[in-house]
């Protein structure tokens, strides 16, 4: 458990610090478990730092990029852990991208290495690994992350070729605050991907708030099937929990039918997932709410949940539903929701600040008053360094005294938490007025036939833009587009109301779980 009394300024460098500290201080206490096992903190700290040393010795210097294709599996976390003890860089790739994803990311960030699972889910990743080394002129080395292959040799394999028995990277200071520590490609819904980087310090201070603002009783204990390539997976699940001295609990792949025994033989005390997931295990015929006993803490991050799925997670283990804000450049939670928050707050509160390095700005730079729409931004100390290679869009990011600029659009409620009313890139002006999405969609997912809805702005000769709602309707359920226009016109303005309601079966997801507008807003543009 984290101290309130803790400075910020003598947190270690690094995440791999604490894992050090904790396999001497705590080395029979279960670090990580998956599918395949349970590894403890002192056979974890051994592993890093002999495989930090053989990396070292293949080649791999203090700013180097390895690229990792990994699922959420203990040993791809490992690698981060002993590419970060060596000051290297962790640059993830997610399994479920396409060749031309994985050749973009990695042209674009130019890793010297790659590591990569063998296959999964039936897919054999061997033919795009030896076409990524054939036309990737930066990358040297290529080693499979657990086995080896007729092409490629083995982790172990390398270590056993660089290594003598018993022989252990010694803990000098190769990390430092300021360093990159890993690069996190963003969604891409503005254009194409760009590489965030994000650095030690803003991963150590980010894990040391998680766990100042969300308590459990002893060590955080904790399911993580999000992936290795996004924030939400490597630091606000796994680093933060290993931060903590806790135990992360791995699986490749998010099935709602068994979280509950994930959660019950784990003894899970805090689980952060997206709202679509939370849906999924309460809609499942195998969910069972004692399998949630353990449960300390459950909190909700990347959307806004509703009030009637807040009541069924309120009915779990001891009750306490919470969310925080933030994104990949503020290398996650900023803003987070009091404990004793009532859940109609609850259900359009992102959160609050807690201390002074957040603000609500117009687009002149004033700072707005309650009640008002406008960014939010974060003071730079703890957030991302920049994009890679991309020295202009970096310049954009920022405002002119420095502060990060989020592109996501809040309102301040008078109770001082903060509502998320769009991206800056989802808002859209329909008869010159400002329409943001969340509130259209906040008024059609009261509706009780609708379950999930999701509204974008598209071309309108009249207005210049309107409003395109996508809904899910409640199993068996049916309406009337007049009905529809009725429900919202009794809580919005006329503008506000969209042109086009269109009912489908699933609304389509990013490869890290989030909403994908950015493939709603081509299906409603192709419709129109």
């Amino acid at each position: 458990m984290i101290e309130n009394d803790i400075d910020p300024a003598t947190l270690k460098p690094a995440i791999s610090d604490y894992v050090l500290h904790h396999a001497r201080t705590v080395p029979e206490r279960t670090a990580m478990s998956s599918e395949y096992g349970d590894i403890t903190y002192g056979e974890l700290g051994v592993r890093v730092r002999r495989l930090a040393l053989a990396l070292q010795r293949s080649g791999v210097k203090r700013g180097d990029r390895v690229a990792v294709l990994t699922t959420p599996r203990a040993d791809g976390y490992t690698v981060f852990l002993a590419l970060n003890a060596i000051g290297a860089i962790w640059l993830g790739i997610n399994p479920v991208y396409q060749y031309r994803e994985m050749h973009y990311v990695v042209e674009d960030a130019s890793p010297v290495a790659l590591v990569f699972l063998s296959e999964f889910q039936g897919r054999d990743y061997s033919g795009d690994v030896a076409r990524l080394m054939q036309e990737c002129e930066s990358l040297r080395t290529c080693y499979c992350l657990e086995r080896n292959t007729s092409e490629f040799e083995s982790l172990d394999q390398m270590m056993d070729r660089f290594l003598s028995p018993g022989e252990l990277l010694l803990e000098v200071a190769c990390r430092y605050r300021n360093d990159v520590a890993m690069i996190v490609y963003t969604s891409g819904s503005t254009g194409d991907p760009k590489g965030c980087m994000l650095p030690n310090k803003a991963m150590a201070y980010r894990a040391f708030t998680q766990w100042q603002h969300f308590r459990v009783n002893d060590y955080p204990r904790v399911y993580c099937p999000l992936p290795l390539n996004h924030v939400g997976g490597m630091q606000m699940v796994a680093g933060a929990t290993l931060f903590a001295g806790g135990t992360v609990n791995f699986r490749e792949k998010f099935n709602p039918a068994e979280v509950g025994q994930v959660v019950r033989e784990g003894q899970v005390n805090f689980i952060v997932l997206f709202p679509t997931m939370y849906q999924m295990i309460c809609d499942d015929p195998a969910f069972s709410a004692e399998n949630f006993d353990s449960l300390e803490c459950i909190n909700f991050s990347g959307g806004v949940i509703s009030r009637e799925l807040l009541g069924k997670l309120a009915t779990l283990g001891k009750g306490y539903v919470c969310t925080c804000f933030g994104s990949t450049e503020t290398c996650i939670g900023v803003v987070f929701s009091e404990p004793d928050l009532d859940l109609d707050t609850l259900a359009i509160s992102v959160g609050r600040p807690i201390r002074d390095d957040v603000r609500v700005a117009r687009e002149n730079g004033e700072l707005c008053g309650m009640g008002e729409i406008g960014e939010f931004q974060v003071k730079p100390d703890f957030t991302m360094t920049g994009y890679f290679n991309r020295p202009e869009a970096t310049a954009a990011a920022f405002c002119e005294d420095g502060w990060l600029k989020t592109g996501d659009l809040v309102e301040v409620l008078p109770s001082g938490d903060f509502k998320f009313s769009a991206r800056v890139s989802d808002m859209f002006k329909s008869g010159g007025y400002n329409v943001y999405p969340r509130e259209v969609e906040l008024v059609l997912e009261r509706h009780p036939a609708i379950s999930s809805a999701a509204v974008v702005g598209v071309p309108d000769e009249f207005y210049g833009e309107s409003g395109h709602a996508y809904l899910q309707l409640e199993s068996g359920a049916s309406l009337e587009v007049a009905t529809l226009k009725a429900w919202c016109k009794d809580s919005l303005s006329n503008y506000k109301v969209p042109k086009v309601f269109e009912v489908i079966d699933a609304m389509p997801l990013l490869p890290n779980g989030k909403l994908d507008k950015t493939a709603l807003k081509r299906m409603a543009r192709d419709s129109a």
